[in-house]
This record gives C-alpha cells, sequence and structure tokens, in this order.
C-alpha cells in the first residue's frame, strides 16, 4: 500500500470517528494520526486531508450535493460522505494530484469500506464534480 493511500485511509477513519462522536474531536485526529509514524510523510498528509476536509466543508459538501442525484448529506452513509469529503478535497484543492488518481483512490477506498453500492456511487459523484467544475 503506498503512503498517500495509508493516508487517505487513516482520513476517512478520523472523519468517520468524528461524525460518530460528540466529544473531543481533536483527541480523535491525534489517535489516529499517533498510529503513524510523528512527521511521516503519510501522517503529514493525513492531517493536511482531515484539516482541509474540514476547513472547506461547506463548500466541499456543497459540491457533492450538487453532484450526487436525489441525495442529501444526512442520507449517504457516513463512510460514503467522508470518502467524498476527503476526494473533493484533493479535487479542488490539490493540484499536485491528479484527478484520476483522486478517483481511482475513492473508488478503491469505497471497495474497501462501503457498501457494494458505495464504489460506484462514489465513482459517479467524483467524475460529475470533476468534469462539472465548481
Amino acid at each position: 500500500m503506498n503512503s498517500r493511500r495509508k493516508a487517505r485511509e487513516t482520513a476517512l477513519k478520523i472523519l468517520y470517528n468524528m461524525e460518530m462522536s460528540e466529544g473531543d474531536t481533536d483527541g480523535i485526529m491525534e489517535a489516529q494520526l499517533d498510529l503513524l509514524m510523528s512527521g511521516s510523510e503519510e501522517r503529514n498528509y493525513a492531517e493536511q486531508l482531515v484539516q482541509g476536509a474540514l476547513s472547506s466543508a461547506s463548500a466541499i459538501d456543497g459540491v457533492i450535493e450538487k453532484f450526487s442525484d436525489n441525495w442529501t448529506l444526512d442520507r449517504m452513509p457516513i463512510v460514503d460522505r467522508c470518502i467524498l469529503r476527503i476526494a473533493v478535497y484533493e479535487l479542488k484543492h490539490r493540484a499536485d494530484v491528479p484527478y484520476r488518481v483522486v478517483i481511482d483512490e475513492a473508488v478503491e477506498i469505497a471497495k474497501l469500506y462501503g457498501s457494494d453500492e458505495a464504489p460506484a456511487f462514489v465513482n459517479a459523484v467524483l467524475d460529475k464534480a470533476h468534469k462539472g467544475g465548481n
């Protein structure tokens, strides 16, 4: 597994746990990040993904809702929503990551953590988000 994949999976776990928790979200992030080596490329990228997804949350959520036909965020499975938030952040704010890589990685992570329908749903939303711009 490459280091960015591991970072994306860690970011997914952090965002998922933050959504499920009503407590110390900073503690959740630190606990998950501590599983990675301090100062490692994986840890740094995971932290960037989480912070980016959170700091641009309303814009990212707007993109997701715009391109997810007949789905609102609150109806989506939490895992799908978190995968999409990370991927939309990368699509819109990480010029160093090709859009095909973003979509492929999100689909692969959806295969691992989502339902049977998650990979196709994630792929469709991200493809539309990429082609449709903001």
